[in-house]
Order: C-alpha cells, then sequence, then structure tokens
C-alpha cells in the first residue's frame, strides 16, 4: 500500500499503524523507507502528532521540518524532508489507523484530499478485514 502512494507523490518515507482493539494502542504495522534511531513502535491517542491525530480524526500537514527530526537516507547520501503528512484511517466515527508520509515535495491541497480519499479506500477494506475477523471469532 505505501509503495503504491509512494509512486505517485513522491514520498520517501511512510509509516503505517494500527490500533490494536484489547489495548487501544497504536502499533507499527508496516513502512516504507523508513530510517529512524529513535523509532516509534506503538502510541496511544492523544500522545504526541500522531496522537492528536488519531484523536481529532484530522489530517496534519507539517511543513518546515526541523532538520534532524526525520531522515531520508540513501546509498548516496542523507536528508531532510520538506513535508510530512499524518493521516488518519476512520472507521465508524473511530480511529482505526495512522499514515505518516514525508517527502521533499510539499503537499497541495489537492494531494491532501486525494490522500483523504484513499484513506477512505483503506478504511473499506480494513473494515471488512474487521467483519472476517468477527465472523471467525
Amino acid at each position: 500500500m505505501l509503495i503504491n502512494i509512494s509512486k505517485v507523490y513522491d514520498i520517501m518515507q511512510g509509516i503505517f499503524f494500527v490500533k490494536d482493539q484489547s489495548d487501544k494502542v497504536f502499533r507499527k504495522k508496516g513502512a516504507y523507507a523508513y530510517y529512524s534511531g529513535d523509532e516509534l513502535r506503538e502510541f496511544s491517542e492523544e500522545v504526541g502528532l500522531s496522537g492528536q491525530v488519531a484523536l481529532n480524526k484530522k489530517l496534519l500537514n507539517i511543513s518546515n521540518i526541523p532538520e534532524k527530526y526525520l531522515t531520508v537516507l540513501s546509498g548516496l547520501g542523507k536528508s531532510s524532508p520538506a513535508n510530512l503528512l499524518i493521516l488518519p484511517v476512520v472507521y465508524k466515527d473511530e480511529s482505526i489507523g495512522i499514515i505518516e508520509l514525508a517527502s521533499f515535495k510539499k503537499f497541495d491541497s489537492l494531494a491532501e484530499e486525494i490522500l483523504s480519499d484513499f484513506m477512505n479506500q483503506i478504511n473499506e477494506k480494513l473494515s471488512k478485514l474487521s467483519i472476517q475477523e468477527d465472523t471467525v471469532k
């Protein structure tokens, strides 16, 4: 999923968190080209920027990211991205996931709208998986 988004929007890094319904903690489930010395593997609602996005159920678009906050790494070098977009995955008015995307380019309002629509597609797929899991149990 993150690979497909990266091709369209020049995403340099991405990470996907899913809420564990048993303890309401968001846990890392996937990543694309992600590198961090201080890797966050889980968080709760309200904690940090991702937790606030989960709580408010609204995307957060951050430009002017401080140096060393986030590093995009390749064999040729490393650099800080220009933009970080944090998107909630919402199902039945509850945040069930968070996707963070970093890019060297700024996300404009059209990209925000298209990526929000993409989140709706993810919501539908996750809800179907959730229904299937409930049926199996």
